[in-house]
């Protein structure tokens, strides 16, 4: 008797061992993903800070003459110190928006340099 195809044990042999390999490795991509993400979102965080203490050197005078300087990531926007894609900045660990992300500014006075933290 020959034999044209597989049989029906054969394929849900086969089903079964593709199905046990998704379950092994979409945990481990998905994980991957998210740390990926998470390390975005901290580059993402120290390239405002670093924008911020950018802008602040313009701003020196006033921030000298405050003992707490906030300004917002909108604000840094704005300016033009950081890219936004249509008017936003998108978190990307999970979207939202942040424009509302506040940074303090502060003086040094005797290295005579603007630092920038997160608030």
């Amino acid at each position: 008797m020959k034999k044209n195809g597989y049989t029906v044990v054969e394929l849900l042999v086969l089903i079964g061992i593709i199905a046990l390999s998704a379950v092994l490795i979409l945990p481990k991509l998905s994980l991957a993903f998210q740390d990926k993400r998470e390390v975005t979102y901290e580059t993402d965080l120290r390239t405002y800070l670093k924008d911020a203490e950018i802008y602040g050197e313009t701003k020196k005078e006033e921030i000298k003459n405050q003992d707490e300087y906030i300004v917002t990531v909108k604000e840094l926007a704005e300016a033009g110190y950081i890219v936004t894609i249509n008017d936003d900045v998108k978190d990307p660990r999970n979207q939202s928006s942040m424009l509302g992300v506040k940074i303090k500014l502060s003086y040094d006075e005797t290295l005579d340099k603007v630092y920038a933290e997160i608030v």
